[in-house]
């Protein structure tokens, strides 16, 4: 009987990477050599809910078993369930002794003030997501991870507790920006003199105070999200883009309360001409009902005055693609071409 020679190990990690997590929880126990493959898997990426089954894992990463588990990890991802729901003291100190034995991770997003949950930390991490106060605390933990190039500050109302002094030499590789506070002052403090190229901000009242603090990029912005509780006027905005951003090339525009109507959008159409490398815009608003039709029109004018554009998407949600000639044709998110009668 022949008996076929055993697949390289290579082979088979590319078998237990492209299967679900749930798969991977199986291979664990087939043999030694799939179970080194799964849990170095498994563990690399983890991405959790705070519950009973979070405390599990930060019990088992920081017990005396962590050395089996803990170089692993590479990224932390612990999910609040209730945004409005804060961790007790408890739950602050065992993650703490957890991250300690993390040397490897690179990417953390966990409930806590950076600087408390990572006292006693060895690792450098590159991507940080932290729901806490604005404070000089925070400025301070920044200091000690040069490395980081993506960073989002989570937040609301009472989240800022003093200002928070950013010299120059901190965050030296900081090249993509997400703020959920409206603050215009910390986004300024944030990009100016840093390469940063990629941002996402959302907006209370004028957005020129956010463009005018990109525009302090050391390099040119290429991908600008932002969201708005207010339609703002779009031939203000594309007017302050071209001449602040003039290299942008994405620019996503949402409303989250209220309506974006679309005939400010047809009139703010030949601005477009202004961008010579603008390739994806979006103007979205989640109460919007207007007729694919009048949607195309909008499109059509958008994709003529800036030929360079690959997708457009308008209130609806539809994206329009354009083609190579001015072309353009609709899909839904479903994948299905839309009627336009």
């Amino acid at each position: 009987m022949h008996i076929a020679p055993p697949l390289p190990v290579e082979v088979l990690d590319q078998i237990v990477d492209l299967s679900s997590r749930a798969d991977q929880a199986c291979f664990l126990r087939i043999n030694p050599t799939f179970n080194a493959i799964a849990r170095r898997l498994l563990y690399r990426s983890i991405s959790i809910e705070l519950s009973h089954k979070c405390i599990t894992l930060l019990r088992t990463l920081s017990g005396s078993r962590s050395k089996l588990y803990s170089h692993l990890v590479h990224t932390l991802d612990i999910i609040l369930k209730n945004s409005r729901s804060h961790p007790i003291g408890n739950f602050a100190r065992l993650l703490n002794r957890a991250l300690q034995s993390l040397a490897n991770l690179t990417t953390l997003s966990a409930p806590g003030h950076p600087l408390q949950i990572c006292k006693g930390c060895t690792f450098s991490l590159k991507n940080l997501s932290a729901e806490c106060r604005v404070d000089p605390e925070l400025g301070a933990f920044l200091a000690l991870h040069p490395s980081i190039d993506e960073l989002c500050i989570r937040g609301g109302p009472g989240m800022q507790d003093g200002y928070m002094c950013l010299p120059s030499s901190i965050l030296p590789n900081l090249s993509a920006v997400r703020l959920l506070i409206p603050d215009p002052a910390l986004l300024r403090s944030l990009v100016h003199g840093r390469p940063v190229r990629h941002t996402s901000v959302i907006i209370l009242q004028s957005f020129l105070p956010y463009v005018e603090a990109l525009a302090l990029s050391a390099v040119p912005v290429e991908r600008v999200s932002m969201m708005f509780f207010e339609c703002p006027n779009p031939s203000e905005l594309l007017i302050a883009a071209a001449k602040l951003l003039p290299e942008i090339e994405a620019l996503h525009v949402v409303i989250l309360t209220g309506s974006c109507p679309l005939e400010p959008l047809k009139l703010a159409a030949p601005l477009l001409s202004s961008f010579l490398k603008l390739r994806f815009i979006t103007f979205m608003a989640g109460d919007d009902k207007t007729t694919l039709a009048v949607e195309r029109e909008v499109a059509e004018l958008w994709q003529k005055a800036c030929p360079s554009l690959k997708t457009i998407i308008l209130p609806n949600g539809v994206v329009w693609f354009c083609k190579p000639g001015g072309d353009i044709f609709p899909v839904m998110s479903e994948g299905k071409v839309p009627d336009l009668e």
